[in-house]
């Protein structure tokens, strides 16, 4: 649910995508891939709101998710001429993240790249419903210590020897066990917030232009993902506490906030579509990309526009 605190947040959202969707022809224009990849989950969490229907929810995140999904794959094949094969079945049911494989390459990217994001994502939304009301049990300053608690695991965790090293890929940085910490992180972030009085503290242009300078600087440095992701929750709390006018005309306004809606469908498409334009038809790597992008975001806007008619539709009869 979007307020005026969270709506900086959706262009956040689709900064996150443009700069993965760059990031995989090797032009990092806001970061290392993984690290924006933990920013999205954590952001995911920190947005998530329990939702007074199950079914509603549940019905609302397969529409959003699954047929949009299905035409990115059905466009792959008639694109790029890829044979099927028995594989393909998990990847078409969303939950190949869940597999451990030590072939990163061969099975997880294999078809939509991309796609074991939403996999993992797909998961944190499916249990957040159980999961949020035991987090609310925690109160104010006792997430601080949560969050704390939980960045330590998890630290400790990566250090550890666990996990065997030809299945660590798959673990710390596609299972969406991991990805559920990370999005947990977020939850915890909003229940402390949430749980004490909040002013609106109003800062210049140039603070909040700053802080967004030396945070993309940081994103670009080699910093392990753990240490970042408090980074991240700062970042976060600052969007949702201070009040800038140059986050809101850049972030929030109202152009950026409609082309988010469709930024799924971009980042769906985007890999096979750029190499449909750049190894097929030949055109320049960087141009093929903007095209890719902008492709994206109109299948976006076609799917939106057919799912309004056929909710109409399904209202009427």
């Amino acid at each position: 649910m979007m307020n005026e605190r969270t709506r900086n947040f959706q262009g956040i959202r689709l900064l996150l995508l443009l700069g993965i969707a760059f990031r995989h022809i090797q032009i990092p224009i806001f970061g290392q891939g993984n690290l924006l990849c933990t920013f999205f989950f954590i952001l995911s969490g920190f947005l998530y709101v329990q939702p007074s229907s199950l079914k509603d929810y549940y019905k609302k995140k397969f529409f959003k998710m699954f047929p949009s999904y299905w035409i990115c794959i059905i466009l792959y094949y008639i694109l790029l001429h890829r044979s099927i094969n028995w594989n393909i079945l998990p990847h078409i049911a969303l939950v190949h993240s869940f597999v451990p494989s030590p072939s990163g390459e061969s099975y997880y990217f294999k078809y939509i790249g991309v796609s074991w994001f939403l996999s993992s994502l797909l998961f944190c939304y499916v249990v957040s419903p159980f999961i949020y009301p035991l987090m609310r049990r925690i109160r104010g300053g006792q997430n601080i210590i949560f969050i704390a608690l939980l960045v330590l695991l998890m630290v400790l965790f990566r250090s550890s020897k666990i996990i065997p090293l030809d299945y660590r890929i798959w673990f710390f940085y596609i299972s969406p066990f991991w990805r559920l910490l990370e999005y947990l992180l977020g939850v915890s972030l909003r229940n402390l917030l949430e749980g004490s009085e909040q002013e609106d503290f109003r800062h210049s242009s140039f603070w909040g232009a700053l802080i967004i300078i030396l945070y993309l600087f940081a994103m670009n440095l080699g910093i392990s993902v753990l240490y970042v992701s408090l980074l991240h929750l700062f970042v976060i709390y600052f969007i949702y506490c201070y009040k800038s006018k140059f986050l809101d005309i850049v972030l929030g306004n109202k152009y950026v906030v409609e082309v988010a809606k469709y930024g799924l469908a971009m980042y769906l498409s985007h890999q096979f579509v750029w190499y449909y334009l750049y190894k097929v038809v030949e055109t320049p790597r960087t141009l093929s990309m903007v095209l890719a992008v902008i492709v994206g975001f109109l299948l976006g806007w076609i799917y939106s526009m057919v799912e309004k008619f056929v909710c109409r539709c399904m209202k009427k009869k």
